[in-house]
C-alpha cells in the first residue's frame, strides 16, 4: 500500500460554495445590481459634494483676497475714520494674527519736549510732558519784528480759539512757540500782543536753536505740525491755515491717530 500524501487543507471552500467579498467601491454587493446602482449613486454623490466643497474653497480664497483689496482701499477712501491706518489694518487681519507693531527710530514727544518747561502767555510754568500728551502739536516758529509773523499770528490765534477755546470739550490741539526774536523782552511784547493763549518755550531755553536745526528751520514764520509720537505730520501748517482753513486740522487728526471727541 502507497502511504498518503500528508492532509493540506484548502485556504477557500470549494466551488459554488465560495463567497465573493465586497470590493472598497461596492459596500452593497451583496444586494445585486440595484445595490451596485445604488452605491455608485453614492459614490457619484461624494464626488460631487467634494467638488462642490473644493469650488467654495476655491470662492474663499478669492473672496479673501477682494477683502484684502478692499481694505487698501478703505485706507484712501471712505469717512475719516476708515482712511486712518489703524482701520485698514482692522479690516485686512484680526488682532490675533497681526504682527506686532515695529519699534520706531523716529523721535517721539518725550524726545522732542520731554523734561522741558514751557510758559503761558501770562507767565505761568508748565510741565510740556503734561501739556502735550495725547495732543497734535504745532511748534510756531517766528518773530515779532518780522512783518510775515505779525500777519499770520492773527491768524492762527483764530484757529487756535475756534479748536480749543470754542470747542466743548476742547480738540487735542497746542501751539508752542519758539522764538525768534533778538531779546526776551521782544519775544514778551509779541506774544502780550498778537498771540493766543498757547504754551512757549522760555527765550533763554538754548534748545530753542536745537529745534531750528533739527526741522530745517531758515525763515520765519514756519508752522511745523507733529504727531504725538514726535513725527512730523507737515510742515506746512502756515500754508494749510490759509488755504484750508479748520477743515485741515481734521487731516492733523487722522494723520495722528489720536482719540477725537470734540465738535470742533
Amino acid at each position: 500500500m502507497r502511504p498518503r500524501a500528508p492532509y493540506q487543507p484548502s485556504l477557500s471552500p470549494p466551488g459554488p460554495t465560495a463567497l465573493t467579498l465586497p470590493g472598497p467601491q461596492d459596500t452593497c454587493g451583496r444586494q445585486g445590481g440595484a445595490g451596485r446602482g445604488g452605491a455608485g449613486r453614492s459614490a457619484g454623490r461624494r464626488r460631487a459634494r467634494a467638488g462642490a466643497l473644493a469650488r467654495r474653497g476655491g470662492r474663499g480664497a478669492e473672496s479673501a483676497g477682494r477683502g484684502e483689496g478692499a481694505a487698501g482701499r478703505a485706507r484712501g477712501k471712505g469717512p475719516g475714520w476708515l482712511r486712518s491706518p489703524a482701520a485698514g489694518a482692522a479690516l485686512s487681519s484680526p488682532p490675533h494674527l497681526r504682527s506686532p507693531e515695529p519699534v520706531s527710530s523716529r523721535p517721539a514727544m518725550v524726545d522732542v519736549l520731554g523734561g522741558r518747561r514751557l510758559v503761558t502767555r501770562d507767565g505761568a510754568w508748565v510741565e510740556a510732558e503734561a501739556a502735550l500728551q495725547n495732543k497734535v502739536v504745532a511748534l510756531y516758529f517766528a518773530a515779532g519784528r518780522c512783518a510775515p509773523s505779525r500777519d499770520f499770528t492773527p491768524l492762527l490765534c483764530d484757529f487756535y480759539a475756534e479748536l480749543v477755546g470754542a470747542a466743548r470739550p476742547p480738540a487735542p490741539f497746542e501751539v508752542v512757540f519758539v522764538s525768534a526774536d533778538g531779546s526776551a523782552r521782544e519775544m514778551w511784547a509779541f506774544m502780550r500782543e498778537l498771540h493766543g493763549a498757547w504754551l512757549a518755550l522760555p527765550f533763554h531755553d538754548p534748545y530753542r536753536h536745537e529745534l531750528r536745526t533739527r526741522y530745517h528751520i531758515t525763515v520765519t514764520p514756519r508752522l511745523v505740525v507733529l504727531k504725538p509720537s514726535g513725527e512730523i505730520i507737515t510742515d506746512k501748517g502756515r500754508k494749510q491755515i490759509r488755504e484750508q482753513g479748520l477743515a485741515c486740522f481734521q487731516n492733523w487728526v487722522e494723520a495722528a491717530d489720536v482719540f477725537q471727541n470734540f465738535s470742533g
